[in-house]
């Protein structure tokens, strides 16, 4: 009985002594994530911006160009791109006699409707968050001029901007 006493005080002792003790503590783990939204001109697409009128068949209709460039959005928020004109007229390095207005180029999203530049942003295109590979579109341009101009190279900045919705 000595010996049955003798080895239980023996197990509870080393029972007692084998429990570890544990000593706990926290660490506050902080993740800021700010608002992202970038907008880019597809590096990998090609571009055609340009508009050439060397007919009055071109001067009196217009020229499209389909698909004449293609943007991305990357963001973490739902987006939305406007469209601007820079400037209310385009530049030229000739003498001209008339201004050309930035209003006889107009901007579509391919599947979407022409809007008539002004200096004001409008609206082309809207989407929800992801990376540059998910929120591509390309773009169509339409230039109509007519014959009010003299023969000159008029250049226009076109300023695309995202924001959140």
């Amino acid at each position: 009985m000595k010996k049955i006493f003798l080895t239980l005080v023996t197990l509870v002792s080393f029972a007692v002594a084998s429990k570890a003790q544990s000593n706990t503590v926290n660490h506050l783990v902080t993740v800021t994530i700010n608002e992202i939204l970038n907008v880019r001109f597809n590096p990998t697409a090609t571009s055609n911006t340009t508009f050439t009128f060397d007919t009055g068949n071109k001067l009196d209709s217009g020229i499209v160009n389909t698909s004449a460039a293609s943007l991305q959005v990357r963001a973490n928020k739902n987006w939305k791109v406007n469209v601007k004109a820079q400037n209310a007229d385009f530049a030229t390095t000739s003498t001209v006699s008339t201004a050309m207005p930035c209003g006889i180029l107009a901007v579509k999203k391919s599947s979407g409707t022409y809007v008539t530049l002004t200096t004001a942003d409008q609206e082309i295109s809207s989407g929800n968050k992801g990376g540059w590979g998910s929120t591509g579109f390309a773009l169509d341009y339409k230039a109509n001029p007519g014959f009010g101009y003299d023969p000159a190279t008029y250049t226009l900045p076109v300023v695309y901007t995202v924001t959140a919705q």
